[in-house]
């Protein structure tokens, strides 16, 4: 994994994680992927706020 987009882009593997949690017609909130990822909530709002900044999430609303 050292050498894929989300340590290049410096997503880690928290960033892989919740990316692989999102479901790609239904939106997950922040708590939901939070919870399904095991990670802080702000955690997952700085993660998710640069995976849609880069383009490989969108958010709506309070959904990712």
């Amino acid at each position: 994994m050292a050498h894929d987009a989300f340590h290049h882009w410096a997503h880690a593997g928290s960033g892989a994680r919740l990316l692989s949690c999102l479901h790609p017609l239904d939106g997950r909130s922040a708590r939901e992927l939070a919870e399904a990822a095991g990670l802080h909530r702000t955690t997952v709002q700085r993660r998710m706020h640069r995976l849609v900044a880069d383009g490989l999430a969108e958010q709506a609303d309070d959904l990712y």
